[in-house]
């Protein structure tokens, strides 16, 4: 029986092998399958995807809480959720007046990983400048930002680094179009007050300068000093010797005047010296056109605004002009005007409160044409280091003239002048923004 048994037992050796190989091969196929199923019906998709569909970080920061400010938020905010509805957008916001300082701020946005800041307000530029060359940082609201940036160049320009943004002061050519109107078509004289340590003035009337001297119109410049002024900027012996880590209240942000137009040194902490120093102060000017002579070029508020008005057919005070803030000053320059015919003009709603007419900027639209900016950023179709800095457009601006000063004028406006106490009681964010719709 085992000589029969045997050669059977070898016979079926091979066989089994091959069953169990078969099997192994349907258990595997089977694993394969259900693994396939199972990863083709997960709800997330490959890794590839999960990238794209990572939220999207922004950073904010906000150079104080105000009305204003919230509407440029809310226009930035609603630019980007409508330039990208497919894409998640987590926000982290700062407001320097409630932080520890500035830095602590910037800091702040750095370590949440935002991809871009967008900052509002030249605090806010100037600390998260200071702490990124990386991230890319598009402002708002922020007139001189060459020196907030301590970029020496003398037009609107890219900034060669991480940074562009959006002036958010309205167009000069606007505010120049707006006071021929309010000097019914024929300005044959121009105003320009300024207080000396108002640096970001400063600039903006040299910019406006230029335009009137383009336009043909002749201007002169009114040097408002205070009453307790006792030492000339430019005579003190201890004007040689500054130089402060700050820029001096007395120096031109443009650099143009006085004799120390240079910088001595850049240091790692920003320092700068030489155009800061009070020998470089601006001095009140009048173009070559001004035909007038032996008038006083400076002096007290209560010494100019007489002086001014009768010289004068217009009176024009920029955006964020420093001596608007003063009401009585304002009062004394409007009585003054009424009493001579002589238009006055403000860049901003603030001071509109006392000029016959002034331009208001969309706080809306503003944010969002920085959003929309920031997008193209984001998309990377614009490399940042090249962008423009841009004037907001005159298109988003409103003239709005004051009913009181009116009357007393007896002046009256065509539809496109809006009344201020009105407009801006019955204001309507975005009543000007084209947005963008799929």
């Amino acid at each position: 029986m085992k000589k029969h048994l045997l050669p059977s037992v070898f016979h079926r050796i091979p066989r089994r092998p091959l069953k169990t190989a078969a099997a192994a091969i349907c258990i595997v196929s089977l694993l394969v399958g259900a693994c396939f199923f199972f990863e083709n019906s997960r709800p997330r998709v490959h890794a590839s995807e999960d990238e794209e569909a990572a939220p999207l970080h922004i950073g904010i920061c906000l150079d104080e809480n105000t009305p204003f400010s919230a509407y440029v938020k809310a226009g930035f905010e609603d630019a980007l959720s409508d330039a990208l509805p497919e894409t998640s957008i987590v926000y982290a916001e700062q407001t320097i007046r409630d932080a520890a300082s500035p830095a602590t701020a910037a800091e702040t946005l750095l370590q949440a990983g935002c991809s871009l800041i967008f900052a509002f307000g030249d605090e806010s530029l100037e600390a998260t400048a200071a702490v990124t060359d990386q991230i890319p940082i598009y402002f708002g609201g922020v007139t001189d930002y060459r020196s907030a940036l301590h970029l020496l160049v003398n037009s609107l320009d890219s900034t060669g680094r991480n940074v562009s943004g959006l002036v958010g002061r309205s167009s000069p050519a606007a505010a120049l179009s707006l006071l021929i109107e309010a000097a019914d078509n024929r300005p044959k004289a121009v105003g320009i007050l300024y207080d000396p340590s108002d640096t970001q003035t400063i600039l903006q009337n040299e910019i406006f300068e230029e335009l009137l001297d383009t336009a043909g119109i002749p201007w002169k410049e009114y040097e408002v000093s205070t009453p307790d002024e006792e030492t000339p900027r430019d005579s003190s012996q201890n004007a040689l010797f500054s130089a402060v880590p700050l820029p001096s209240i007395a120096a031109a942000a443009s650099g143009k005047e006085g004799p120390n137009i240079h910088p001595d040194s850049i240091g790692d902490n920003g320092d700068l010296t030489g155009i800061n120093e009070p020998m470089s102060a601006h001095s009140a000017k009048q173009s070559v056109l001004w035909k007038q002579k032996g008038k006083k070029h400076s002096g007290t508020f209560s010494q100019i605004a007489p002086i001014a008005a009768s010289e004068c057919d217009a009176i024009y005070l920029c955006a964020g002009n420093r001596l608007a803030e003063d009401a009585a000053q304002m009062e004394l320059l409007s009585t003054s005007c009424i009493a001579a015919q002589t238009a006055t003009v403000g860049g901003d709603e603030n001071i509109g409160a006392h000029t016959l007419v002034c331009l208001y900027e969309d706080p809306y639209d503003l944010g969002y044409q920085c959003g929309i900016n920031s997008v193209e950023i984001i998309n990377e179709d614009e490399e940042i280091s090249e962008m423009p800095v841009e004037f907001l457009s005159p298109s988003k601006s409103t003239k709005l003239f004051n009913a009181q000063i009116s009357e007393a004028m007896q002046k009256t406006w065509p539809k496109s002048f809006q009344e201020r106490a009105s407009y801006l009681e019955n204001y309507e964010p975005g009543s000007l923004t084209e947005r963008i719709v799929d």
